[in-house]
């Protein structure tokens, strides 16, 4: 799952790799346990943004390896990421409550790219305590 900092019951993990999109395509973080936490979001960061958008929406599974399936239930609301959005932070909240699949990714879909975004993503987190 790559790199993982715990600051107590605060964890952040590189949920994906700091990546240049340069045409039409859906971009998957890493899959994070949501069982595990108490609150979650994952955070996008960008670096220049030339053009296109960039949306992203929640997936759950019922398994780490299993098929992911987009549910936009549980995720706060979005506006994409667009051209005008260099050195932008955003935050997916994930609604804990809401999820019924413990499994998430999150899949980012790029439209009208031709030269693109560099974008990263990390999960947040607080651990549930024992």
């Amino acid at each position: 799952m790559g790199v993982s900092k715990d600051w107590g019951q605060l964890v952040a993990t590189n949920g994906l790799a700091p990546v240049a999109i340069a045409t039409d395509t859906t971009t998957l973080s890493a899959a994070i346990d949501s069982s595990l936490y108490r609150k979650l979001s994952f955070v996008i960061t960008s670096g220049v943004v030339t053009d296109g958008t960039y949306t992203p929406i929640l997936q759950s599974s019922a398994t780490s390896g299993g098929t992911y399936a987009d549910d936009d239930a549980i995720m706060s609301a979005w506006t994409a990421i667009g051209a005008s959005d260099d050195a932008g932070v955003w935050e997916v909240a994930v609604d804990l409550d809401a999820v019924d699949q413990p499994f998430l990714k999150v899949e980012i879909t790029s439209a009208t790219t031709s030269t693109g975004a560099l974008l990263a993503g990390t999960w947040v987190g607080e651990l549930k305590t024992v």
